[in-house]
């Protein structure tokens, strides 16, 4: 018998699931933004060495950044979310 890894079994519970699904999702959405801002301390030192015109590396940062507040937009919205579906979950009727 083949042995299935971890990720592929199915959880027992679907709201642990979901639960599971919506930690990943800000996991990595957190990741997305922690090396959009190592990109942009990047883009800063190429910025003081002149190795791109000032011109391209301003789109280019002016790109990060907006990236950026899109990221951070949407990890708020994800953490929102999870933490009104956790109320739901938790009431009683």
């Amino acid at each position: 018998a083949r042995k299935r890894s971890l990720s592929c079994r199915p959880l027992s519970h679907p709201c642990r699931s979901v639960a599971f699904t919506s930690w990943r999702k800000l996991h990595k959405l957190g990741i997305v933004l922690k090396e959009l801002n190592e990109t942009f301390v990047w883009l800063r030192m190429i910025e003081g060495s002149e190795l791109l015109k000032a011109e391209l590396l301003a789109e280019i940062m002016d790109e990060n950044k907006e990236l950026c507040r899109i990221f951070t937009s949407s990890l708020k919205t994800a953490r929102s979310n999870r933490e009104a579906k956790s109320k739901m979950a938790n009431r009683k009727w």
